[in-house]
């Protein structure tokens, strides 16, 4: 019984292990997408080939792409972390 729990046990693991994995490697090709520079609203290219401008305080602390609407000039707003943001062009 005890070896059966642990097999159960085991298995949960590693299938949360693979998850992990997964949802890491989806995370570096995101970043390989991210045209980082020394603002805090940056280029971003979606799956789809399509050029946004994206908060990086969303992404980097929450791992999510949150698209910032342009104020005029470089500053951005995001709606999410009702930051203003400012993009610096390279």
């Amino acid at each position: 019984m005890d070896l059966q729990e642990k097999f159960i046990e085991l298995r949960e693991e590693n299938a949360n292990l693979k998850e992990r994995l997964k949802e890491n490697q989806d995370v570096k090709e995101i970043e390989k997408r991210i045209d980082r520079n020394n603002g805090d609203a940056v280029d971003y290219t979606d799956e789809n080939g399509n050029q946004l401008v994206i908060c990086t305080n969303c992404w980097d602390n929450n791992r999510k792409i949150i698209q910032v609407q342009h104020s005029g000039g470089r500053q951005y707003f995001c709606g999410v972390c009702k930051q203003y943001k400012y993009k610096v062009n390279k």
